[in-house]
């Protein structure tokens, strides 16, 4: 279980939206990037700044994720931000899972999916920490987030 007040940052290409509710309700804070195929309703887009951009943000958004199905498994507010990322082309990698649940590629450029309820971070913060998530669970009120 996690402890309240923390920051969580996972890599698991997400879609059970019922955990990502329990994670919310328990007064922990999350960042997950979500599936590339991931279904939202758009309720605010945020404006961006020039250390948004600089760091990769494409897009801000505050949704509420699922479609009419799943919509009721995460009520809450979270903001979706959309990061490029680039770098250099990886050689195929066979995959012991269905290439249907796996999300690995060998493009250079692609965007990410960041959702997070965290709506105090500026969108380079969240893509930073992401992109740092070897530092898996970090304090939001210890130093590490000033």
């Amino acid at each position: 279980m996690l402890a309240p007040d923390t920051l969580s940052i996972l890599d698991a290409g997400y879609a059970q939206y019922k955990l990502l509710s329990e994670i919310i309700d328990n007064g922990s804070s999350v960042v997950i990037r979500l599936r590339d195929n991931a279904v939202w309703h758009s309720v605010e887009q945020r404006a961006l700044t020039p250390a948004d951009i600089q760091a990769g943000v494409l897009q801000d958004t505050v949704v509420y994720v699922g479609d009419k199905h799943t919509r009721a498994d995460c009520p809450h507010l979270l903001r979706i931000i959309q990061v490029l990322h680039t770098g250099e082309p990886t050689p195929h990698r066979t995959s012991r899972v269905s290439s249907k649940k796996t999300f690995r590629t060998t493009q250079a450029t692609y965007t990410l999916l960041l959702a997070t309820n965290r709506m105090d971070l500026s969108a380079e913060t969240i893509a930073t920490r992401y992109r740092y998530r070897c530092l898996n669970t970090l304090h939001p009120h210890g130093s590490a987030m000033r």
